[in-house]
């Protein structure tokens, strides 16, 4: 990132696209590498797109956090039933809401276990019976 005129930061392959390309959709919310490699600054191997788009491109390449590959998570628990993905809603960094995929039976074993720790805890402080 690098900083133009008054401190503002700015990604450099927003730079190089600006710069060879021309203005940016304003739909667009980010500059996406087609070859897939962040540092890459040749515009020919710049698009713009929305975070969905880039999201998409990712997992047509196989990179990026892909929770549930092949249906499965990474258990071996199957995902391609409807009632075994949990959908976490979360705000990013920019303040933007987000939500990430996680397999549901593996969030219910979480669960289960920091509700089975807190019940330990608190019985070996004599908070139960």
């Amino acid at each position: 990132m690098t900083a133009i005129g008054d401190r503002k930061q700015v990604k450099l392959s927003r730079i190089a696209y600006l710069a060879e390309v021309g203005d940016i959709d304003p739909s667009a919310t980010c500059i996406r590498h087609l070859c897939h490699n962040p540092a890459c600054l040749e515009p020919t191997h710049l698009a713009t797109g929305t975070d969905d788009d880039n999201a998409q491109d990712r997992a047509r390449a196989g990179l990026g956090n892909i929770p549930f590959r092949n249906g499965t998570c990474s258990r071996g628990h199957d995902v391609t039933i409807e009632d075994n993905v949990y959908r976490r809603k979360y705000k990013g960094g920019d303040g933007r809401k987000r939500s990430r995929a996680t397999c549901a039976v593996c969030q219910r074993g979480v669960q289960r276990y920091k509700s089975a720790a807190a019940y330990d805890a608190a019985r070996r402080a004599g908070e139960t019976e």
